[in-house]
């Protein structure tokens, strides 16, 4: 089922001349064979070989002629993943099985105690690449017995059985008031972290430009097994013994940043921004601090597992907490309110956050409830030593208050189906940008074959020059050659997708049993963000120009940029200087969002940047949309 090109490669053109054969025989052009030459190049391509494309190939111009064996490899069908042997699952549940094979084939016959199944309301037969799976919907005792996936020569066999509904004991238990203001509490977490959101990805950025502005060197290879800051008798930290400098002794391999010292100047600085100067390492990427913020930034969260976090949304509510109480740049950005680690509003909150999640019976006083909900507020309406309320001015902070009151009022309905039904809601609209964005890069992959002749191409085109071999004939020298196209990379991608994409729908299941903090996500009416359709997001030479051009669509983009994330991109990858994005910065925080556009809009006019880093900066920043107006068709 692999794909296969044979090139072949003449002194001079005579494509016209050029006949392909198969055993002697004239070869025929088919939606799975394909035919095609330029200048001086010939090729036939297989997109899916069989066991009859099995044969020797010759290129013939005039009495001329090359020729090569192929060959393609009967592989025997096996299951490689069985069906589990006992399945068990709660009467009106959904019952999964999934199985896999070696080979791409077609569906295999499903079969429940002997008797064939068909795709229907109750039963989903579905197959993705080599992996193939049977839902059978609602779950009752009648449904209980073999399942059998039949492929003809090989099958794979599970017995399934189904247990009482245990919904019953959930309802009981929420009608327990205490039980029920232990899930008000979790929704007044998430409306807090609701609040908190905006002004956290504001501040990290403010912060990680602060940093950068004072150094003139980036650098992305250094590593913490392999950095050393500075001398150890230079260490500014109090507790010596946890910074890098004092690995030394023991690693002699350890050296100063090789650019300029970068590495060790922001490492110095995050110390010295950390209220209590121990930042925690095992949360960044060293070799991300010149173009990521929030590598930066979980340097200040107390507990690991934040690496690779890239937005306040990606971070828990204890993350938050832990920045605004540990980052002492943050304090300054919030006016010098009062911040010490212990008392204040930031760390009270984080304690009753710990109270709430970690209470052993779920269980919560209409007391405790109405202290917890005020210290929430509390972090929202801070005052700084003006008298000011700085947060209040922050994007969603309104609601998150609106929110707390009406918790706090028990105004809120408690419904656990409703909860589950919009976790669902939700799931399915991951699993469908997910799969939209899979589709998408198939389509790419489908393609493939065309780009390997281009690149053919290009080399051919850049040996036209040469000196031809001795021993080819004047008028036509020819090379031969097969290349077997192997799809591995797209079926591990498409496999690691269903398994995140499982895990997904089993973190869905586990909130239906057990409500959590993420479980209790309110209805809050956020803009929800523009699902990006397969035109948004192909980047395709027949969608996109070629070239940028500006000015087409000059408008629609002032309108549309994202501005802030898109300038720590473009400054990451030197297509704009820490000048420019200095004053497109000072006009966002001037709230001139029009103007800050309308400068960025003017440089890239200028410098034009390539279009495959465009392209990589925009996937980066969420911005796919704006490719049809950064490259419009001419």
């Amino acid at each position: 089922m692999d794909s296969a090109v044979l090139t072949c490669k003449l002194k001079i053109p005579a494509h016209k001349n050029v006949i392909w054969l198969k055993d002697s025989k004239p070869v025929d052009t088919t939606d799975n064979l394909m035919l095609f030459s330029n200048n001086c190049t010939n090729w036939l391509a297989i997109e899916h070989t069989t066991m009859d494309d099995t044969g020797r190939y010759a290129c013939q111009c005039g009495s001329i002629s090359t020729s090569a064996e192929l060959t393609v490899i009967d592989e025997k069908l096996i299951v490689v993943v069985d069906l589990p042997i006992k399945l068990e699952v709660v009467e009106r549940k959904n019952i999964k099985m999934e199985c896999k094979v070696n080979l791409l084939t077609g569906k295999p016959v499903w079969r429940h105690n002997e008797k064939v199944l068909h795709s229907s309301d109750k039963y989903s037969i579905l197959q993705n690449g080599k992996l193939h799976t049977l839902t059978v919907t609602d779950a009752t005792f009648q449904d209980e017995g073999d399942y059998t996936a039949d492929f003809g020569k090989v099958y794979t066999k599970t017995t399934v059985h189904v247990q009482g509904n245990t919904d019953l004991l959930h309802k009981k238990q929420l009608i327990g008031v205490l039980y029920r203001n232990w899930v008000r509490g979790a929704l007044a977490l998430k409306y807090l972290k609701i609040g908190l959101e905006a002004f956290s990805d504001n501040a990290i950025r403010s912060h990680s430009f602060d940093i950068m502005a004072t150094l003139g060197y980036k650098c992305n290879t250094c590593t913490e097994e392999s950095l050393i800051p500075h001398i150890e008798k230079q260490c500014p930290r109090q507790k010596k013994r946890q910074c890098l400098c004092s690995k030394n002794k023991k690693q002699k391999s350890r050296q100063v940043c090789p650019n300029g010292g970068f590495c060790g100047k922001v490492y110095d600085r995050i110390v010295l921004d950390h209220r209590f100067q121990d930042p925690l390492l095992a949360n960044t990427d060293i070799q991300k601090w010149s173009s990521d913020p929030w590598s930066l930034a979980t340097c200040f969260i107390n507990t690991s597992g934040y690496i690779g976090k890239q937005s306040a949304k990606e971070v828990d509510c204890i993350g938050l907490l832990s920045l605004c109480i540990n980052n002492i740049f943050i304090e300054q950005m919030l006016g010098e309110v009062s911040i010490n680690g212990t008392s204040d509003a930031f760390s009270m909150a984080r304690d009753a956050r710990n109270d709430i999640l970690h209470n052993p019976n779920y269980e919560l006083s209409e007391d405790q409830l109405y202290k917890y909900v005020k210290l929430f507020k509390e972090v929202l309406e801070i005052k700084n030593r003006h008298g000011n309320t700085p947060l209040k001015e922050e994007p969603g902070v309104e609601d998150a208050l609106y929110l707390l009151d009406k918790v706090r009022q028990n105004q809120i309905e408690i419904n656990l189906e409703h909860e589950i039904k919009q976790l669902k809601e939700h799931g399915m609209h991951l699993l469908n940008e997910t799969c939209q964005k899979a589709k998408a890069q198939h389509e790419l992959k489908l393609q493939k074959i065309e780009k390997q002749i281009k690149e053919e191409q290009a080399v051919s085109n850049s040996n036209q020059g040469l000196q031809r071999h001795s021993s080819t004939p004047d008028f036509a020298a020819m090379h031969f050659s097969s290349t077997s196209v192997e799809n591995q990379e797209h079926v591990k991608y498409l496999e690691g997708r269903v398994k995140n994409l499982e895990e997904e729908l089993h973190k869905l299941k586990t909130l239906q049993s057990e409500p959590s903090e993420i479980q209790a996500a309110p209805n809050v009416n956020h803009e929800t963000p523009r699902q990006l359709s397969i035109s948004d997001t192909n980047v395709l030479t027949e969608e996109l120009g070629d070239n940028m051009n500006v000015q087409k669509y000059f408008p629609e983009l002032a309108r549309s940029i994202d501005t802030l994330p898109l300038c720590d991109h473009l400054y990451s990858k030197g297509i704009i200087t820490l000048g420019q994005m200095d004053t497109i910065q000072a006009l966002v925080r001037r709230k001139n969002q029009s103007a800050a556009n309308n400068e960025l809009l003017k440089i890239l006019k200028t410098r034009s940047p390539e279009k495959p880093v465009m392209i990589e900066i925009l996937d980066a920043t969420q911005q796919q949309n704006l490719l049809k107006w950064f490259y419009p068709r001419p």
